[in-house]
């Protein structure tokens, strides 16, 4: 199983305990890779390994590049990344993802999340998919989630007719800066807003949960509704998709964000796993 974490508007409150903390959490039962992408005002990183500490040395210390990516072995090297050789200045993060993984194979970095797509997109995924056999994607691996990173990103919400398994997902586009969250109706998302008026969204409401808790938040933790998308575009404007129907107008939603009556995806029947 994978565990997928977003959250947004945190400017000013990414700390490197903070990043620990939350990685910490979501590495709880997960060994085998761990991935963060890290966005700012002006630029968007990320990191990933098999181990947290390699993954923070990154992000902390200083990575590599795009062109050390290709250079480099990426079955021998700790890390692959696109931190600069600086490190970031974590003050300067306002949204983040993380994703932690458990595999009994396609072990190392090579098969951590996130996947880059195309050199602009970069996916996070839980679930298991089919792949087709001589599908039409340049992939640099056989991975299920970098095949389903190529077709989210040449589909976008139509895929749910292309594809057989179950997911869950984080896109980020580097060019539209617009991140894209979604869920089919057997992988779990939950949802809740904190104090800063940003999101939290993870696999896990325990993940969710202690987000909140570190950002000193009090808040209900809802269930995101199947076969849903939800976009955060340029000043946090949040809209919402589905998926099963592409030609429907997204929704765009108002800060009364939790206001059942609007109709949002978010699902509290049943409570919440």
């Amino acid at each position: 199983m994978c565990k997928l974490l977003y959250v947004n508007n945190l400017k000013g409150r990414v700390t490197e305990d903070f990043l620990r903390r939350i990685c910490t959490s979501m590495e709880k039962g997960q060994r085998d890779g761990i991935g963060i992408i890290l966005e700012m005002d002006k630029a968007a990183y990320y990191a990933k390994a098999e181990a947290l500490t390699d993954v923070m040395d990154c992000i902390i210390s200083g990575g590599g590049s795009p062109r050390d990516f290709i250079l480099q072995s990426c079955y021998t090297s700790n890390a692959i990344s696109t931190i600069p050789a600086k490190g970031v200045r974590l003050s300067n993060v306002h949204t983040i993802a993380v994703h932690t993984r458990t595999s009994t194979n396609e072990l190392g970095e090579m098969y951590a999340h996130p996947f880059d797509i195309e050199d602009r997109y970069l996916f996070m995924h839980n679930g298991i998919v089919n792949v087709p056999y001589g599908h039409e994607f340049n992939t640099l691996t056989d991975n299920d989630s970098e095949y389903l990173g190529h077709v989210f990103n040449l589909k976008r919400e139509s895929m749910v007719q292309d594809i057989e398994g179950y997911y869950a997902f984080i896109n980020y586009d580097r060019v539209d800066k617009k991140w894209t969250i979604g869920r089919d109706d057997t992988a779990l998302l939950h949802l809740a807003e904190h104090s800063g008026g940003g999101l939290c969204i993870a696999t896990s409401a325990l993940d969710v949960k202690e987000v909140l808790n570190l950002l000193n938040t009090s808040s209900k933790v809802y269930r995101v509704k199947p076969f849903t998308s939800i976009e955060v575009g340029a000043h946090n404007k949040v809209s919402v998709r589905p998926l099963a129907r592409p030609s429907a107008k997204p929704v765009n939603i108002s800060k009364k964000l939790m206001n059942k009556s609007m109709g949002v995806p978010y699902s509290t029947k049943g409570g919440v796993r």
